[in-house]
């Protein structure tokens, strides 16, 4: 339980220092939740700003996208372009490739029949 047997020593100077210190706390606590709120106030503008900074960083993103697509398109199409353009070619150089082979096989042909007949 409660005793009361230390209170009669307390004076009124003694309470009034300890209200004084009280105030000083509380005074100085204010301080620091005042520079948090600072700070945090501050943190809330940065972060803001980085959301800001995003949003642009995605709509850059975003058009880079649209001409990376835009490109592959634009070399696809090249591409069937050039193949179109290059399959006759390589044919017609195949089909020659063949045409040689076979006049070789014949006149191989033709010189082993001559030199058998001298």
């Amino acid at each position: 339980m409660f005793s009361m047997a230390g209170i009669q020593n307390i004076t009124n100077e003694m309470i009034m220092e300890v209200l004084i210190s009280m105030n000083e706390r509380i005074t100085s606590i204010e301080g620091y939740v005042g520079s948090i709120d600072g700070r945090v106030g501050s943190l809330g503008s940065h972060v803001g700003s980085l959301e800001s900074h995003v949003g642009s960083l995605q709509v850059h993103v975003d058009s880079l996208e649209r001409h990376i697509n835009s490109m592959e398109l634009k070399i696809d199409d090249l591409r069937e372009e050039l193949l179109s353009e290059i399959r006759p070619i390589a044919k017609a150089v195949d089909k020659d490739a063949k045409t040689i082979i076979d006049h070789e096989k014949r006149i191989t042909r033709v010189e082993r029949l001559v030199r058998a007949g001298k």
